[in-house]
């Protein structure tokens, strides 16, 4: 915890206070005070940063001139926040009581204040005064939480079962995260802000999921937060197609919604909102079709679902229109030469087409404009096929492209060393073991390395050394073995 005081001392009239006070003059200002002005006879905030490291925060809060702001016992409050409730005693005594320093600044007022009038100004008695409340918070409470759930890298609160949900803290400035996802399964401690989770439910529930955010470096050690998401069987299944009006060179589509509910329910007439990229406004609608009239060039129309009776609200589906007379199915890899068990992604750059049908010779297929990346577990030549069409009443054409690439093999790491037995003040050495490969990183866990297929190591100091060996071929692909070896040097 920080150490957050308030404090108030001096006064103009000697009756019923203590003259030894010696005011609030030369105090120390910090951060950004409220009031940096003093009349040696306010009140002073400050916030002391936790074991008393630093002070975090200091101002003054007063009238300027008058008799002194005061609490007359009991009335000031902290929240677990650290902020400040506080009832105080302000211009007692008007402006009369002290003439030789008349009041020259009131107490501050903030807007929308309930009694904004000076009760007392044109009294001359020092028991008659204000009753002055009011709230800081110092901003000084700690680490901050901030829970969000996303589905597919997109902020969602609401997916169809089963689903996995992304959770981020949003603020991040936390040591430590406790994830509880309301579901009965245990809480997850994790160090960094974000985690996936998979929901899975037999009826439509909510799920309340609750963050706690931990830094105990902080004046205020903990924060939690919570998100609910509603995960539902009712999923309502999205698909369109678009259809050219004329001949393969016309501009003028027919966009037709071919969504399907799920069993016992229907689609209202805004159910559905359609948005193009030509900055035309978008148009809400429920299944019925609309015609559009596109630019030279390739669209990307988005159909999403706008009802929220639906688990997959929110749910968006692209499709893909062309106003060129040109028409070519051509696409290029990120590599032609990969490894096993790596990722390769695909570049569409065809002319033209409305309908994909991606084939990577590997099991997978794909319909997408843009295909997910693939990965390959067998080496050798694979044939990826695309081909493009278009299935237009007055506009039927299709074109095919087809693209090799090599899967190499990964090497395998080993290595062994001697003495297992460590052997006082001798060098360790290490055996490479590994096949297929074409170069070597050894890493021997005291910042040490080597390049070298065998190598003799002397280590520096005493102790247990987490050694890696990577061995690499002339086509990039990798594989990793690890050990531990031990030194006693003396």
């Amino acid at each position: 915890m920080c150490t957050y005081l308030a404090g108030e001392v001096n006064f103009c009239s000697p009756i019923n206070f203590d003259t030894k006070t010696i005011g609030t003059a030369g105090m120390k200002l910090v951060g950004n005070p409220i009031q940096s002005y003093t009349d040696n006879k306010d009140f002073y905030f400050f916030v002391m940063q936790k074991n008393a490291a630093s002070q975090l925060y200091g101002s003054f809060y007063g009238q300027f001139g008058g008799e002194g702001d005061h609490v007359d016992g009991g009335t000031s409050r902290f929240d677990k926040n650290g902020a400040i409730y506080q009832a105080v005693c302000s211009n007692c005594g008007g402006t009369n009581i002290c003439p030789a320093d008349p009041i020259r600044r009131p107490f501050i007022i903030t807007p929308g204040a309930v009694g904004p009038t000076n009760g007392a100004l044109g009294s001359a008695t020092p028991g008659e005064c204000n009753l002055a409340a009011f709230k800081i918070n110092f901003d000084f409470d700690g680490v901050k939480s901030g829970l969000k759930s996303f589905i597919k890298g997109v902020f969602d609160t609401s997916g169809c079962s089963p689903v996995t949900i992304e959770f981020v803290d949003t603020i991040g400035v936390g040591k430590q995260y406790i994830w509880n996802f309301g579901d009965g399964t245990p809480s997850v401690t994790t160090n960094t802000p974000e985690i996936k989770h998979d929901f899975s439910t037999t009826v439509d529930k909510v799920f309340r999921v609750q963050l706690i955010t931990i830094d105990t470096n902080r004046c205020i050690t903990t924060d939690t937060s919570y998100q609910n998401v509603k995960i539902g069987l009712n999923k309502a299944t999205l698909s369109a197609r678009a259809e050219r009006r004329g001949s393969c060179g016309d501009s003028v589509f027919t966009l037709i919604n071919t969504s399907s509910p799920p069993p016992g329910s229907s689609f209202s007439n805004k159910s559905f909102v359609w948005q193009f990229d030509d900055g035309s406004p978008p148009d809400t609608m429920g299944l019925g079709n609309i015609t559009h009239k596109f630019s030279a060039g390739s669209h990307k129309i988005k159909l999403t679902l706008l009802e929220k009776g639906f688990c997959n609200v929110n749910e968006t589906i692209e499709l893909i229109v062309s106003v060129d007379p040109r028409f070519k199915a051509y696409f290029k890899p990120d590599d032609g030469i990969i490894c096993v068990g790596s990722k390769v992604g695909f570049q569409n750059l065809s002319l033209g087409g409305f309908q994909f049908l991606w084939n990577f010779d590997n099991g997978s297929t794909s319909s997408s404009y843009s295909p997910p990346s693939q990965a390959y577990i067998t080496t050798g030549e694979k044939t990826i096929r695309l081909i493009i069409s278009e299935n237009s009443p007055n506009c039927k054409r299709a074109d095919t492209i087809m693209y090799k690439i090599t899967v190499k093999p990964n090497p395998i790491s080993a290595f062994d060393y001697s003495p297992k037995t460590p052997a006082e003040n001798t060098a360790t050495s290490f055996i490479n073991l590994s096949t297929g490969a074409d170069s070597y990183l050894w890493m021997f866990g005291d910042g040490e390395t080597s390049t070298q297929k065998d190598v003799n190591h002397f280590y520096k100091s005493t102790g247990e050394f987490d050694v890696t060996l990577y061995a690499v071929t002339k086509f990039g692909c990798v594989n990793i073995s690890t050990g531990k070896a031990r030194a006693i040097i003396k």
